[in-house]
């Protein structure tokens, strides 16, 4: 019992250092990797909805 007490201790210690570990890093983000982040969104969506570059492209030679 004493040992799981001390695990658990151990491993809620852990948890609770990454998670203000990460909303740090978080809020300090630049504004280079929020623009990455953006990007890497958009790519991945351009994956999941292979129309979406076909209808960007169309779109583009429309307005020109």
């Amino acid at each position: 019992t004493l040992i799981g007490i001390l695990t658990g201790l151990v491993i809620g210690a852990m948890i609770a250092f990454l998670r203000d570990r990460m909303a740090r890093n978080k809020a300090s983000q630049s504004d280079d990797f929020l623009e990455f982040d953006a990007l890497k969104r958009e790519a991945i969506g351009d994956f999941t909805h292979p129309w979406r570059p076909i209808t960007r492209v169309l779109g583009a030679r429309r307005r020109s």
